[in-house]
């Protein structure tokens, strides 16, 4: 709250002075504002009661009117001392008939400081504790903007001990999404989920793997029914009963239907080397997504580890891409050969006879196409998470430990000076609050 103090000389009307008026604006009911009556001596008649804001010339205040006995131009060339003026007045006030009826608050210098220092005192008592709960406050504000800034790195040994301390985070973060350990978001719903999008990529590595390889198990899907088309059928049976080999036409030989299988065949090889291509891209931005999420916010090295950093990171899953994508062609290479010794396939073969009384050789295929999609499906998803995930992502840690030295670490995270200044003002800062929250408290 502000008072206005008003110096006003004790000769003239009170109502018409012009800070008066211009405050009427702001302080209709006059709760701020306290008169200081000036000049004294000259004072005209019925002084008393006007500085009690009665009468002509007045006006009541609620924090009153002080009149104070100002120095003559003779004494302050004389060099007067205050103790002697307020000695003057003093003697002024007591030997005036004119206050000899007036309180003792409304007269003298001395009364006026007693009336500012407990509006003062009585100002502070109200708001001191609002006061202290704000400053509680923005220390706390303080010291979590400080707890966010990482430890001052100025020699290698505080460049080792932060850098394993991150990799300990990277470590544990990539170890849960890998597993599925992850806050499950319902906005983020699984319907209509596109993985092949990238806008739609996270962290969330087993999800995502799954969803990659159900996107590829639809396309390896429609290649492998072709069996089941109606349109294909009857070309199908005829090509089955003209190159039956001269036989009986219910035993159609082996070549037939290994002919039949391998233009289906041929078409797996790029949808199945397409998986391997995106999750390959999807691993490494989502390491880089990991990594800048568990360094801290405010270091100032962030930029150049994760540049360092993401080189391991491409390296390690472009080799896990080459070694995934080898043994994907000798995945394909085997199921050239048609051949199976799943009994799921005589129970599929068995189910479709029932359904659809056709050439046999027709349910045969698409019983077996059955199998292969099945068998082709289960193999990539375990090739992927052997490659990319245990022989790539949870094995980058140990990479990741020995790939840089401590002269190496200390260079690319050592702390710019701007870091440690801004560092340094909120230790000062704290420490300020918190000297001046103990001597409230003692008050």
């Amino acid at each position: 709250m502000t008072i206005v103090l008003h110096v006003i000389p004790s000769c003239i009307d009170f109502t018409t002075s012009e800070s008066i008026r211009i405050c009427q604006q702001y302080d209709p009911r006059c709760e701020r504002q306290i008169i200081v009556a000036s000049k004294i001596d000259k004072h005209d008649q019925g002084i008393g009661e006007k500085l009690q804001g009665i009468g002509a010339g007045s006006i009541y205040l609620s924090l009153g009117c002080v009149a104070v006995l100002n120095r003559k131009q003779e004494e302050i060339d004389g060099k007067v001392s205050f103790a002697e003026m307020r000695r003057r007045e003093e003697n002024f006030f007591r030997t005036n008939p004119a206050f000899l009826n007036v309180p003792k608050e409304y007269l003298g210098s001395r009364e006026l400081v007693k009336k500012l220092v407990s509006i003062q005192q009585d100002r502070i008592r109200s708001i001191l504790p609002t006061i202290i709960d704000e400053v509680k406050q923005k220390l706390q504000e303080t010291r979590n903007i400080l707890s966010q800034h990482p430890s001052a790195i100025l020699t290698e040994n505080d460049a080792r001990i932060a850098f394993i301390e991150i990799l300990r985070n990277y470590r544990t973060e990539v170890e849960k999404c890998c597993k599925g350990d992850y806050a499950i978001d319902t906005e983020k719903a699984t319907n209509g989920f596109d993985p092949l999008n990238t806008q739609n990529w996270d962290e969330r590595i087993a999800f995502h793997l799954k969803m990659f390889v159900k996107a590829i198990s639809t396309q390896l899907h429609e290649i492998l029914s072709k069996f089941s088309l109606t349109k294909q059928k009857t070309n199908i049976a005829n090509i089955i009963d003209e190159n039956y080999g001269g036989g009986l036409p219910n035993f159609p030989t082996s070549n037939i239907v290994q002919q039949l299988y391998q233009p289906c065949h041929k078409k797996l090889e790029e949808p199945c080397k397409q998986l391997v291509a995106y999750v390959a891209k999807y691993m490494v931005a989502c390491l880089e997504y990991i990594l800048k999420k568990v360094l801290p916010a405010e270091a100032s090295y962030k930029d150049a580890l994760v540049h360092e950093i993401s080189k391991i990171v491409k390296a390690t899953i472009e080799k896990s891409k080459e070694k995934c994508l080898e043994s994907v062609q000798q995945m394909l290479e085997m199921e050239e050969r048609v051949f199976t010794v799943n009994p799921q396939y005589m129970k599929t073969f068995t189910e479709l006879k029932k359904s659809e009384p056709e050439n046999d050789t027709l349910l045969g295929l698409r019983s077996y196409c059955s199998i292969v999609h099945a068998r082709i499906v289960d193999h990539l998803s375990q090739l992927c998470v052997y490659w990319f995930v245990r022989n790539g992502l949870l094995a980058l840690d140990k990479k990741l430990n020995t790939a840089f030295t401590p002269a190496e670490l200390l260079k690319i995270m050592k702390d710019l000076p701007i870091v440690e200044q801004k560092r340094a003002a909120l230790k000062r800062s704290i420490d300020s609050m918190e000297r001046a929250l103990a001597t409230a408290e003692e008050d």
